[in-house]
């Protein structure tokens, strides 16, 4: 895949997952006004989860379902594009670590616009898993490189 085509499908990619992660509310945004209510920023601070692993253990707890499986699938697979097209547009950023560093930069950024914008619910849980997704994006990319034919 050529740069210029990588760096379009990257540029398309980012926009819709931001639009996706920041706006998602739209979608169903009566029930979310009628469960949660319209919050302030307080209000959306007091529920944000600071605490690495607090969210992703009471998921695992939990009995499988649709809100789980979207949850933590959701968060992973998001980002493994992320991984997969960095790598492609960019010599330079075929690396482990900075994919993960650019990942993690990149769902910071979005769950504090989440948080301060009240988009959303902060939770540290989905950089975690964010960033793992983005990893695993990568990881897949290192396996294409390695089972792909010449051209």
């Amino acid at each position: 895949m050529s740069r210029n085509i990588s760096a379009v499908i990257l540029f398309h990619y980012l926009v819709l997952l931001a639009k996706f992660v920041l706006f998602k509310i739209q979608f169903g945004t009566i029930t979310y006004n009628v469960y949660y209510g319209v919050l302030s920023f307080q209000q959306n601070l007091a529920r944000a989860n600071f605490i690495p692993l607090k969210t992703i253990y009471v998921l695992i707890k939990e009995p499988i379902d649709v809100f789980v499986i979207q949850n933590l699938a959701g968060n992973i697979l998001g980002f493994a594009p992320l991984g997969f097209l960095l790598p492609i547009l960019s010599p330079s950023l075929s690396s482990f670590s900075k994919v993960g560093v650019i990942a993690f930069a990149f769902s910071l950024t979005l769950e504090v616009i989440q948080l301060v914008k009240v988009l959303g619910i902060f939770d540290v849980d989905d950089i975690i898993l964010n960033t793992s997704g983005a990893l695993l994006g990568y990881a897949t990319y290192k396996v294409y490189l390695r089972f792909r034919k010449p051209a």
